[in-house]
């Protein structure tokens, strides 16, 4: 972990650390990470990109692409701590303002503006533009971040809620769970391995 770092520590009450963890990768669904490792019973990471050109993991709202490096989430006990890496938000930010800076001066060249106290106010007006939009976005994605750790430990699984998926999956047709199991719907990984097994079992 380097020295950007955030941690949020909550109290496991009455939920096992199977079933907490469980929940948790499932509440990640869907949020476009770049891989999620369970070290042990106890610790899990999760890894996101630096950069990606895919339009589901280049989204102004994903909590991993060019902000997460990566999260450890550990238990001790009842103490649940929620370690966020946040060194891409910091170099991309970094990165984006330099070429929001050129980018301004290559307009003012093109508008064939000299460097007056306009062309200063412009680009101290960028500037401040600029800041201000990044530390909204950053304080939005740490508060989502906080958010799925905060859902998972109160209410567990959003993506389970009470649906008997076995008793759903098992009046789908073959080819409707073929779909699922190639991810072309928005069901969620554990739903996926559901229609699997179904699938399988079909076949046997």
């Amino acid at each position: 972990m380097s020295f950007f770092t955030i941690t949020y520590s909550r109290n496991l009450k009455s939920t096992s650390s199977e079933v907490f963890f469980e929940n948790l990768i499932a509440n990640f669904d869907r949020t476009y990470y770049k891989n999620i490792e369970r070290i042990n019973p106890f610790n899990l990471k999760i890894e996101g990109f630096f950069f990606s050109l895919k339009s589901n993991y280049s989204k102004p709202s994903n909590i991993w692409t060019s902000f997460t490096k990566q999260t450890q989430v550990s238990l001790l006990g009842n103490e649940v701590k929620y370690v966020i890496d946040f060194s891409y938000a910091i170099i991309f930010s970094i990165l984006n303002f330099l070429w929001a800076l050129v980018m301004t001066f290559i307009l003012l060249e093109i508008q064939d503006l000299p460097f007056s106290v306009e062309a200063q106010d412009i680009i101290i007006f960028v500037s401040i533009l600029y800041w201000v939009i990044a530390l909204i976005t950053f304080i939005y994605k740490l508060l989502k971040h906080r958010s799925i750790l905060n859902y998972t430990i109160k209410y567990g699984s959003k993506f389970k809620g009470s649906y008997d998926w076995d008793k759903i999956l098992t009046n789908k047709t073959n080819q409707e769970l073929r779909d699922i199991v190639n991810g072309n719907t928005t069901l969620t990984k554990e739903v996926q391995e559901i229609a699997k097994n179904i699938l399988n079992n079909r076949q046997k």
